[in-house]
């Protein structure tokens, strides 16, 4: 797997010992190419959180044959491991 395109936008500071949660979805599935978003909470000492970054994340398959470079489908263990992230349509 290679990454093709990552991005993050940061909305507040963390600070060294700040305790923090991370939330990953599956926003994208096609052939040969997983996209993934992220969300970064701040644990409060309530117990409550507070979004402090969102990112993506976009993977290809890929073989290598010396030099030359190909995408190759997702392996089908990969594919029903994350299906069951994927982002559901808001009701």
């Amino acid at each position: 797997m290679a990454t093709t395109r990552v991005s993050c936008c940061h909305y507040q500071e963390l600070s060294a010992f700040d305790e923090v949660a991370i939330r990953m979805s599956v926003g994208s599935l096609a052939p040969s190419r997983l996209g993934m978003a992220f969300r970064y909470y701040r644990v409060l000492p309530n117990g409550e959180e507070a979004l402090v970054a969102e990112g993506e994340q976009e993977v290809v398959c890929i073989r290598r044959r010396g030099k030359e470079i190909e995408p190759i489908l997702i392996p089908e263990v990969l594919r029903s491991a994350v299906s069951q992230f994927m982002e559901r349509p808001a009701a």
